[in-house]
């Protein structure tokens, strides 16, 4: 199964953000490589991937809303209501993996996309914002 790599048009131009979101595609990757392993092992390992997720993505999240907010962003409300919307989804998408009711495939697919959209849409919205901010020091 396919997931995004990363290349320089996710690129936000903030250094700090990039590596971020190059951690989480490869987490997404990886999440795309456990898809096939049907074996209780694989589950296992796709539930800790996801969890993972959830630690690295919150880490990220909260890293771009200080970012953002230290330089008066004025679509951080924004911001914060999208990452908020995920990390909701993503613990229920947790909940249900424990309890085996998810489909590794469809949970991959969303996650990929999910990132993929979130990066090209939304954090594009704040890459000529920040560059703005740095030509001025």
């Amino acid at each position: 199964m396919n997931s995004p790599i990363w290349n320089e048009s996710f690129s936000v131009g903030h250094p700090v953000l990039d590596g971020q979101h190059k951690e989480l595609l490869a987490l997404c990757q990886q999440a795309a490589d456990c898809v096939e392993d049907v074996s209780l092992e694989g589950a296992e390992h796709f539930h800790m991937l996801l969890n993972d997720l959830a630690v690295y993505a919150k880490k990220h999240f909260r890293t771009e809303e200080k970012i953002l907010s230290q330089h008066s962003y004025p679509l951080l409300n924004e911001q914060k209501t999208e990452h908020e919307e995920y990390e909701v989804w993503l613990s229920e998408t947790l909940l249900a993996a424990m309890d085996g009711n998810s489909d590794k495939a469809d949970v991959h697919q969303f996650l990929s996309a999910w990132w993929v959209r979130h990066i090209l849409e939304s954090d594009m919205r704040y890459r000529e914002f920040l560059s703005g901010i740095n030509r001025k020091y």
